[in-house]
């Protein structure tokens, strides 16, 4: 009867999890260290050569996830293995399976066509000479996934309109930014960073980057990189005093960049921000 028992408790504990999994779809979430991690932000990408990229954020810590494939199976890290994973924590450390740590991500579902990856994972990642964390019964369930799209070569004769540098949204205290075509996307090269601003009618929202940023998390403030908000009614700009930026593509050959942020200026917060510009 007690053997009966502990297998129905067990069985009612699976389902639970398995429900709150599905009551976040799609999700990213683990325990670090014994602590639960749930991103607040998802996306994936399936580069040009098969292989993805998944990444969940919250507003300070980001988890990212490189596999050779999305086929369903078993994807081995660390060492000198191609499939790689990553932790940043709140207070801008960054921790790495490759080289020295180790762990597994398997893949269980690839729904091509509704564009979604689901899978596990479990690793240990070495900030180098310092400190590692643990990364137990981590999951990604139904994550979004979008095809990375070759460059387009663009004759220079014909410059792109100031307002068409790509695509911009993001969530101002809940509210999302005009997705409207009065919004106005524009990413330039300014005292060698990447200035990327959308504005319309009543506000604008900018990111700074330096030119040669290269893939991966940042936490701000953070030298050389900004994020602020503009109230276009009263004039009033407000710079990010918390917040991460996730970069995920960029391209130096064809300017291409994009990334995921999430900032808080003390009066306003800004989540679910993603832009995926080309920059003049």
């Amino acid at each position: 009867m007690r053997k009966v028992f502990l297998l129905l408790v067990a069985t009612i504990f699976v389902f639970s999890c398995a429900e709150d999994i599905q009551d976040y779809s799609p999700a990213i979430q683990g325990f670090v260290n014994n602590e639960l991690y749930r991103a607040t932000g998802v996306n994936a990408t399936r580069k040009l050569d098969g292989a993805f990229l998944i990444e969940g954020l919250t507003q300070l810590e980001a988890l990212k996830i490189n596999i050779t494939a999305g086929t369903p199976g078993v994807y081995n890290l660390g060492g000198a293995s191609l499939n790689t994973a990553t932790f940043s924590d709140k207070n801008g450390n960054s921790y790495f399976t490759n080289p020295n740590g180790e762990g597994q991500v398997v893949v269980t579902e690839l729904n091509v066509e509704e564009s979604y990856i689901s899978g596990n994972f479990n690793y240990k990642a070495i900030q180098t000479g310092l400190d590692s964390i643990v990364v137990k019964n981590g999951v990604f369930f139904q994550v979004p996934f979008a095809q990375e799209i070759e460059p387009i070569i663009v004759d220079p004769t014909l410059p792109a309109g100031p307002c068409n540098a790509g695509t911009f949204v993001a969530n101002v205290d809940g509210e999302p930014i005009s997705t409207s075509a009065n919004l106005c996307v524009m990413a330039v090269i300014f005292q060698n960073q990447i200035v990327v601003t959308a504005t319309d009618a009543d506000e604008e929202i900018q990111v700074r980057l330096p030119i040669n940023v290269l893939e991966g998390s940042v936490s701000l403030p953070e030298d050389n990189f900004l994020a602020s908000y503009t109230d276009l009614a009263t004039g009033e700009t407000r710079e990010a005093q918390t917040g991460a930026i996730f970069i995920s593509i960029h391209n130096q050959t064809s300017n291409l960049i994009r990334a995921n942020f999430t900032f808080n200026t003390g009066i306003e917060e800004i989540t679910i921000g993603n832009f995926d510009v080309t920059y003049q």
